[in-house]
């Protein structure tokens, strides 16, 4: 499946999530090409995953404040306004929090925490900033690396200087 190369879905975080029906939907948490724009969500049943048309682009909430869900990706609405690059979501289930990170170009790494997959999502905090560590990008997180009972979150950050990734908590 591709999407076009002007649009919000270029880079995107992946997450399963389980249905009240048994079903899955892995939602994508996307911004766009160049790496700094705002973060947009879509998601698509497991099964059809290889499917363009069934994908559904989140296009707001409803007076109820449930989500609304397009087949139209130009409906999608902006759930993050920042620039966001290298992002990467995770569910944590010590918090009960969707936890966000991405790289925001010259303050460094921020992590941010929401309700819901759509938001509300908390104000970005300074997880490593640029003046700690110069030429930060890409700060991965996997749901599998937590500890202490998901008090400590541990994230790949990749540096430029000396060039390599390193694993940080």
């Amino acid at each position: 499946v591709k999407w076009p190369g002007d649009s919000n879905f270029i880079q995107v975080s992946p997450y399963k999530v389980k249905r009240e029906d048994g079903g899955t939907d892995i939602y994508f948490w996307s911004i766009p090409a160049g790496r700094f724009g705002g973060v947009k969500l879509m998601k698509v049943a497991e099964p059809d995953i290889e499917r363009a048309d069934a994908y559904r682009y989140f296009a707001g909430t409803d007076d109820k404040g449930e989500p609304v869900w397009s087949e139209r990706m130009e409906q999608a609405q902006t759930v993050v306004d920042d620039t966001a690059g290298e992002l990467s979501v995770v569910w944590s289930a010590y918090l009960e929090r969707w936890i966000m990170t991405y790289l925001q170009e010259g303050r460094g790494v921020v992590i941010r925490e929401g309700l819901s997959p759509w938001g509300p999502w908390g104000e970005a905090i300074d997880l490593v900033t640029s003046a700690e560590q110069p030429g930060l990008y890409g700060p991965y997180m996997n749901e599998r690396y937590t500890a202490d009972d998901g008090r400590t979150i541990y994230f790949a950050l990749s540096l430029w200087d000396p060039y390599n990734v390193f694993w940080f908590k």
